[in-house]
């Protein structure tokens, strides 16, 4: 069975050869600079691409007549529509990368291959189906909104970017459940925070029906936090062979 501590020949570090490793450190300055300049060089020129540079994506136009009439009513109170809209696509990408990430995890669960410690499958599995219901919300209020769900806002592509370190992380044969979980929770604390903003934002709109069904999907997400962190921390404390406390 995989462990995250295993000893083994692990040949990253210097000690392993403190010969090559000295002799690295001796030259380590002895090598000609690659290019004129400085750090400030790359410094300049990052700026530069950002002033040449447009933005990720846009928002696109209300689908419908009934969309532009919502994002037309408002702007006339002072709002900006497409930002609500910008950051619903957010958390429906996120919600769709989050069940495939559940699906992941409880396939490392299924396969035995690692401790699990105090996991459970059905609370697995009833996360999954929440993180699809959430999905299926979020698609719904675009809708609502007169907005096309299929699109790709910029905040959704932003998004996607960010998850790709842990679905590659949890895909990977390697890694173990702990590891997952460890990824997982990344991706709850996030969503945790997203949701609890997004209902302010539809508050302050006014949407008080939508910004209802967000903190109510917020709770479950919480839920979901508390109880992976506990998983995970039980299993870290068990790696390294820490009685947990009990508590009166």
């Amino acid at each position: 069975m995989k462990k995250e501590t295993e000893l083994g020949m692990n040949r990253t570090g210097m000690a392993m050869a403190p010969k090559e490793g000295k002799r690295q450190k001796e030259n380590e300055w002895k090598a000609p600079p690659i290019a004129l300049g400085d750090s400030g060089e790359i410094v300049r020129l990052r700026a530069a691409y950002d002033a040449e540079s447009g933005p990720i994506g846009t928002v696109s136009p209300p689908a419908t007549i009934k969309g532009v009439a919502k994002t037309a009513l408002q702007m006339g109170k002072g709002h900006n529509a497409t930002a609500l809209i910008d950051k619903i696509g957010e958390r429906l990408a996120f919600e769709r990368a989050g069940t495939r990430l559940y699906e992941l995890l409880i396939g490392k669960f299924r396969a035995g291959e690692s401790e699990t410690g105090d996991a459970d499958l059905s609370a697995l599995i009833r996360f999954h189906d929440e993180e699809r219901e959430h999905f299926l919300l979020l698609w719904k209020c675009l809708e609502q909104l007169g907005a096309d769900p299929t699109v790709q806002t910029p905040s959704a592509d932003h998004t996607g970017v960010k998850g790709m370190g842990l679905l590659q992380t949890m895909s990977d044969p390697r890694s173990t459940f702990y590891q997952c979980l460890d990824a997982i929770l990344i991706a709850e604390l996030a969503d945790n925070e997203a949701w609890k903003l997004l209902s302010e934002v539809a508050d302050g709109m006014g949407l008080s029906d939508m910004a209802a069904s967000f903190r109510d999907a917020q709770a479950q997400e919480q839920i979901h936090l508390d109880t992976i962190r506990t998983w995970w921390a039980a299993l870290v404390k068990q790696e390294a062979g820490i009685e947990e406390e009990v508590h009166a």
